[in-house]
């Protein structure tokens, strides 16, 4: 994946988390944006993932899942949003960190194309 795509990938990711109700200012926003991002790369062993992040960030694998988890709370209604993204009922107490990166993920992997609303980017 060269530079451009790396960076449209990245961009799809954070508006789909924007999407979700989970602020760009909240602490863990960064390491969720980063794992669904793995995980779209084909890294679907969230150990893994958290571990690499905590690697690029300095942190353990651990404090990234903290963090995660701090971020996907503090979206209080995070459930509806991924229902009406995925199209399916989510019930609130079903949402978790490896959860909301899979779905996400998913999302943007269905739409294949990188861009979160499923419209083709502009060439």
């Amino acid at each position: 994946m060269d530079t451009k795509e790396t960076m449209r990938l990245r961009f799809a990711v954070e508006d789909l988390v924007l999407k979700c109700g989970i602020h760009a200012d909240h602490k863990g926003y960064d390491c969720l944006v980063d794992a669904v991002v793995l995980f779209v790369n084909g890294g679907h062993n969230f150990s893994d993932i958290y571990k690499k992040i905590g690697e690029e960030r300095g942190i353990e694998s651990r404090s990234v899942m903290r963090n995660i988890t701090y971020a996907v709370q503090h979206s209080y209604d995070i459930h509806k949003y991924l229902a009406e993204l995925t199209g399916a009922p989510i019930a609130a107490k079903d949402v978790r960190c490896a959860f909301v990166i899979a779905h996400l993920g998913r999302i943007i992997l269905r739409n294949n194309d990188g861009n979160a609303d499923g419209d083709r980017p502009e060439k």
